[in-house]
């Protein structure tokens, strides 16, 4: 019983950069998995020559990066409300159309002005650690590129 308290002040005390520090380095732990099995696939560690390993690391980088920035400004945008005209009429629609069978056309929201209430009232937050990630990778995914294109023309 003390301990679940000492646990619960412990996750109250967080603060946001402590949680964006915590989700960006799961986050690219995962990405940096997602990375392995992309060179893995194209073959990296069968490869001796630096030119061909930079291309692959800079491709499987660029790839994952590229996602999860994608992903990232994904949530700002929807954050700040562009799709929420969208999201309204689907969510009407399906409440009223009963697509499903477990919605109950009573939940459905009444106006736009009260769907967006609601939304503010559950105040969900950008993925900051995805954008960050994205950028660190693509960054990365950079730097290998140049270094594959300095070896290319050193070579010709």
């Amino acid at each position: 019983m003390r301990l679940n308290k000492q646990r619960k002040l412990l996750r109250e005390e967080r603060s946001p950069l402590k949680k964006i520090i915590i989700g960006s380095t799961i986050t690219a732990v995962i990405a940096a998995v997602f990375v392995l099995l992309i060179i893995n696939s194209r073959g990296i560690f069968r490869e001796d020559d630096f030119n061909v390993v930079a291309r692959i690391m800079s491709d499987g980088l660029f790839i994952v990066g590229g996602l999860s920035l994608c992903f990232g400004l994904l949530t700002i945008t929807t954050f700040f409300g562009a799709f929420d005209m969208l999201a309204f009429s689907m969510k009407t629609f399906f409440y009223k159309m009963r697509f499903i069978p477990f919605l109950n056309p009573q939940n459905a929201p009444t106006s736009f002005y009260e769907y967006k209430q609601k939304k503010i009232e559950n105040g969900k937050k950008p993925a900051w650690n995805l954008i960050i990630v994205g950028v660190l990778f693509v960054s990365a995914a950079a730097i290998f590129a140049s270094l594959y294109e300095s070896y290319v023309s050193q070579i010709i």
